[in-house]
């Protein structure tokens, strides 16, 4: 898994719906500092599963995207079904 992909879909994501770092860490109640090491390319630790996940809802993406492994940004039930087959 590339590190990058997550740390430029992320920031994409966050500066799409007109937020700063500070309010995304705000929002998913962990510290500036902890934000911004996860978007540190050079640190290869992603978010634990249950931040991930957060993030994903708050920017209202699939973490799926996120992570590189889709290029759409949110696919439906039936969009994944299709994926799956």
């Amino acid at each position: 898994m590339d590190k990058r992909i997550f740390a430029t879909r992320f920031k994409e994501c966050y500066k799409e719906k007109g937020y700063t770092q500070e309010d995304v860490a705000e929002k998913l109640g962990i510290s500036l500092n902890g934000l911004k090491n996860y978007l540190r390319t050079k640190n290869e630790k992603l978010p634990p599963l249950d931040l991930l996940k957060r993030i994903a809802e708050l920017l209202d993406v699939d973490t799926a995207y996120l992570l590189g492994e889709i290029d759409c940004k949110k696919i439906h039930s039936k969009q994944y079904m299709i994926l799956l087959a």
